[in-house]
């Protein structure tokens, strides 16, 4: 099964904002961080300029509502959860090689991470791999698509790469 996945970042090598990840079959999981928890981040200057002006704003939009989470720590404790509960759910029970497509180096990073919950521990995916494929996603046919959302950009980097199962 393949899951094609985008993450939306504070800066440069900084800390995941958001994550979209579409399967092959076209089931999706959106996840973000509160706009609270973002405020204080920003408030903090912790965030990129650009990003709180490209990203931020265009976390929720028509078409692509991310699930929230007020605490930072949620990315390492809850998101890996959701997204092997995702997996199951996409699968029957992950009964088949998981391999997920990233357009960019850092996403494949970020993806990785979050499989590791912590020492010695990781989410129980069988058999997975990694595939980056550099392509421009963005102009898009897809009606309605944002760029710099991570979701929408999961879902045109599946369409260019013609994986409409």
């Amino acid at each position: 099964m393949r899951y094609f996945v985008d993450f939306e970042f504070t800066r440069f090598e900084g800390e995941i904002i958001s994550v979209g990840i579409v399967s092959q079959t076209g089931k999706e999981l959106y996840l973000a961080l509160s706009d609270r928890a973002l405020r204080v981040e920003q408030n903090q200057g912790l965030v990129d300029p650009w990003v709180a002006k490209n990203v931020i704003p265009f976390i929720d939009t028509d078409g692509a509502v991310a699930s929230r989470s007020d605490e930072r720590s949620d990315i390492k404790n809850a998101w890996p959860h959701r997204i092997y509960q995702f997996m199951l759910d996409t699968q029957d029970g992950i009964n088949y090689p998981v391999q997920f497509v990233t357009d960019w180096w850092e996403d494949t990073k970020l993806m990785a991470g979050l499989m590791i919950t912590g020492p010695g521990t990781c989410v129980n995916v069988p058999q997975a791999n990694f595939s980056v494929v550099r392509v421009d996603s963005y102009p898009t046919k897809l009606a309605g698509a944002v760029q710099h959302n991570a979701l929408w950009d999961a879902r045109a980097l599946k369409d260019v790469l013609k994986y409409n199962d």
